[in-house]
């Protein structure tokens, strides 16, 4: 017979944040820039599964930095 170990429940911690923009422009820049980024990622997953290099997408004169106006972190 053998004894079955109770196992402890995994605990989750999450933060939760509410942003408050002063100005109309600033929650606009940050929908441009969450769509272009996403957009970004879509584009190098499709490239990387073609077989294109991780370092040729983020080069500073790649189509991740030209084309979606992201600068080199983020192409990274």
């Amino acid at each position: 017979m053998s004894k079955r170990r109770k196992r402890k429940p995994k605990h989750f911690r999450g933060v939760y944040a509410l942003l408050v923009f002063p100005f109309a422009e600033d929650f606009h820049l940050l929908l441009d820039l969450m769509r272009r980024f996403s957009a970004a990622v879509r584009y190098a997953y499709n490239r990387l599964l073609e077989g294109k290099g991780r370092e040729e997408l983020k080069r500073q004169d790649g189509l991740l930095c030209t084309f979606f106006r992201l600068n080199t972190r983020y192409a990274d």
